[in-house]
């Protein structure tokens, strides 16, 4: 995200694709909505990409159909998105934002952390969208204080395209050493319709699709680890979760990382705020 270049340059003076978009290249997975043919294409200008990068050649040929500039739009709130005057495909990315972790009451209540939030990305024609296309990133779950279950994040949108939901709340522990579960992960169908993913106890990536945000951590449990989605956040006395490519949970009494990390949870302290949601897209 923050490491992409500033003037959306594609490639550089030697003509050579730069490292930032070459990474994010290398980890997209290509949209169902694409078509063979145009997954066959990607793939092999990613393949040429990677070839010309480290050839000793300072002056490489690029094949014929790479573009040289790309529109590049970032939000980190609200706001509107611009069509630009050039391009033909639209690679749209959004991360929903984690949930709170939950709070106890005093010492060994056993509260769980939040749940990451969902990653979306889609490929679209660029002639599917409008000159404006309304951006919405919804409010990651508040911190939380004394005998309180954490609070789940709101949902994020681009347009009427993709609805990311976020993670769930994590719950506040009973007494004693109270057992309770973290807050679900965000999730979505291949359609992009919301989904409540099982709340989870493991420090597993979750099994339900790559791109889901990962579950809070339960009792005596680590945060769930997640691959695009956000991390989940760790209940008191154990590591948060990790994400490869979004942010990571929060520790305990700490807020989740952008974007979409789940919030730690605590005993008689304040619990860890969800990260906030973030959309970017990049017109080829």
């Amino acid at each position: 995200m923050s490491n992409l270049p500033a003037n959306n340059t594609f490639v550089d003076e030697n003509r050579r694709i730069v490292e930032p978009w070459l990474e994010v290249l290398r980890k997209l997975k290509p949209s169902t909505d694409l078509s063979a043919s145009d997954i066959t294409t990607l793939k092999t200008f990613i393949a040429a990409s990677e070839e010309i990068l480290a050839s000793s050649d300072p002056f490489p040929e690029f094949p014929d159909f790479t573009p040289y500039e790309v529109d590049f739009q970032s939000f980190t709130a609200s706001g509107a998105w611009l069509k630009p005057s050039f391009g033909s495909m639209a690679l749209i990315r959004i991360w929903g934002a984690g949930g709170s972790g939950g709070s106890g009451g005093g010492a060994f209540t056993g509260s769980s952390g939040g749940g990451g939030g969902v990653y979306i990305q889609r490929f679209i024609p660029l002639s599917e969208l409008g000159d404006t296309e309304i951006v919405t990133l919804g409010a990651p779950g508040a911190a939380v204080t004394g005998d309180n279950d954490g609070n789940a994040a709101a949902d994020s949108s681009f347009g009427s395209v993709i609805i990311a939901p976020g993670g769930g709340g994590g719950l506040r522990g009973g007494g004693g050493l109270g057992n309770v579960v973290g807050g679900y992960g965000g999730g979505y169908t291949t359609g992009a319709s919301g989904l409540l993913v099982s709340p989870g106890s493991t420090s597993l990536v979750n099994a339900l699709h790559p791109d889901t945000g990962a579950p809070g951590g339960g009792t005596g449990r680590a945060g769930g680890k997640a691959f695009r989605g956000g991390g989940g956040g760790a209940s008191v006395g154990s590591a948060a979760g990790t994400s490869e490519f979004g942010g990571d949970g929060g520790g305990p009494d700490t807020d989740g990382s952008a974007p979409g990390g789940g919030g730690g949870g605590t005993n008689g302290g304040t619990s860890g705020a969800g990260g906030a949601a973030y959309c970017d897209v990049t017109v080829f």
